[in-house]
């Protein structure tokens, strides 16, 4: 019975040695074949190093240029780089079985359907290095592609997935922009130094200018351009998409708007809009081989009058120290106020609530928040205006009027994507009209802060 046991034991320590060996020897095998994976990626280029990719039998050459894609062939063009990395990126992450090369004698390619004609796809690094891979028009028996893969003077035969055969069919519009006019990607370094805008219908044109990084307008000298429209204008543009390519000999069209714009790189672009009964298309010289077919609602969406662009700063313009009194008409009340030795002084006290003394070092709060009134939008001088008891006067040393903003009738207008109640404004500084909210208006005209208790 005690030898039985004996055995029994010893026995169950031999299972357990071979089971212990064949479970290490697994282990080391599954290391192996994990490590092998990594080493046989088919292409051994990383994206970041990529300055050319080929495709043939198409012909279509795609190059990185400081810092984007571009197509160099069959056709000159720009490219949304997220598509090109995306594409390529998939590409290089494939690996593949090696099955042989062309070491082996009695490989022969055409057995794998790889012949001299097949569809490639070429990989150039920035270091010169280049790979050259082949696609096979037969599928193997497990669904994978073959392929034949060359880099430095040797041909290796490569298993792969079948990626490669269905992401190299491609078209050269498929790497095409669809931005409508994006001239960031001719160069992420362009910044637009000046800006002309052509409309036909609004019989409108003005030429923007940028000196000294601060934009103004050519033939408006004395306007100031608001920068954050003018750059919200420039994103407006740059975010259009096209809807499909055209043949330019397959459409006859008259220019509606044009847009026209000169980059800190040098180079000069430009887009033309054209319209035909309730067709609407672009030409972009960048890309002087096709129309751009576009949506009808983007000819009214990308134009903005100069009106839309100018400075709101421009109407509240005044110099603090030129400023020697003060005539202030809030409706029912009217106060004069006079600097006296750089002491603000209120001259008809009489105005004041009873218990109240006027507070002189607020004028100053009240100068800020008139410029900070900003604007919804400007309107034409010719806007029928009714003027109303609101309004402040300005005067310099001479006493004369230096500077007065008068309050109009209530214009009920959109502010952002909510309608809110506007009113008209008119100031001496502009000829035209400006839309203000009513609430920033009426937090300046309710003067509690231009007053303080009386002292005893």
């Amino acid at each position: 019975m005690r030898k039985d046991i004996i055995k029994t034991s010893l026995f169950s320590l031999v299972v357990a040695a071979i089971a212990l060996t064949a479970f290490l020897e697994l282990k080391e095998f599954k290391e192996e074949e994990e490590v092998k994976e990594v080493r046989d990626r088919v292409v051994k280029i990383n994206s970041s190093e990529l300055s050319l990719v080929r495709l043939e039998p198409e012909g279509i050459d795609i190059y990185h240029d400081s810092g984007n894609w571009k197509l160099r062939a069959p056709i000159k063009d720009v490219i949304e780089d997220e598509i090109v990395d995306s594409w390529v990126s998939s590409l290089l992450s494939l690996d593949g079985r090696v099955l042989g090369s062309s070491k082996d004698k009695d490989l022969v390619w055409g057995d794998f359907g790889i012949f001299k004609d097949s569809r490639s796809i070429l990989f150039k690094a920035e270091n010169n290095d280049m790979v050259k891979v082949q696609i096979s028009n037969k599928e193997a028996f497990d669904g994978s592609t073959y392929l034949r893969v060359r880099s430095k003077n040797q041909d290796v035969l490569i298993s792969s997935d079948s990626k490669w055969r269905l992401e190299t069919l491609k078209k050269p519009y498929d790497f095409r922009s669809k931005n409508l006019f994006n001239w960031s990607e001719l160069s992420k370094e362009g910044r637009p130094t000046s800006f002309s805008v052509s409309n036909k219908s609004a019989k409108e044109y003005y030429d923007l200018n940028k000196t000294e990084n601060k934009w103004t307008a050519k033939r408006r000298k004395k306007w100031g351009i608001d920068e954050e429209a003018l750059k919200d204008y420039f994103e407006l543009i740059k975010s259009q998409k096209v809807i499909a390519f055209v043949e330019p000999e397959k459409y006859k069209g008259k220019v509606e708007l044009s847009f026209k714009i000169s980059l800190s790189t040098g180079e000069k672009v430009s887009l033309e809009i054209l319209k035909d009964r309730y067709t609407v298309y672009a030409r972009a010289s960048f890309r002087p081989d096709i129309l751009l077919k576009i949506n009808n609602k983007i000819l009214k969406a990308l134009y903005k009058p100069l009106l839309s662009l100018k400075s709101k700063e421009d109407f509240y313009f005044f110099k603090q120290n030129k400023v020697k009194s003060m005539l202030l008409k809030t409706g029912a009340k009217s106060f004069r106020v006079k600097n006296e030795d750089n002491v603000w002084v209120l001259k008809n006290k009489s105005e004041l609530p009873k218990g109240k003394d006027f507070n002189g070092a607020k004028v100053f709060e009240m100068f800020n928040k008139l410029r900070a009134l900003g604007g919804v939008r400007y309107v034409k001088a010719n806007t029928l205006f009714y003027t109303s008891k609101k309004r402040i006067t300005l005067y310099n040393s001479k006493n004369n009027m230096y500077y007065q903003l008068e309050v109009g009738q209530k214009f009920p207008t959109k502010f952002g994507s909510r309608r809110t109640d506007g009113y008209l404004l008119r100031s001496s500084s502009s000829s035209q009209l400006l839309v203000v909210e009513g609430k920033k208006l009426r937090d300046l005209f309710a003067i509690d802060y231009l007053q303080k208790a009386v002292s005893n």
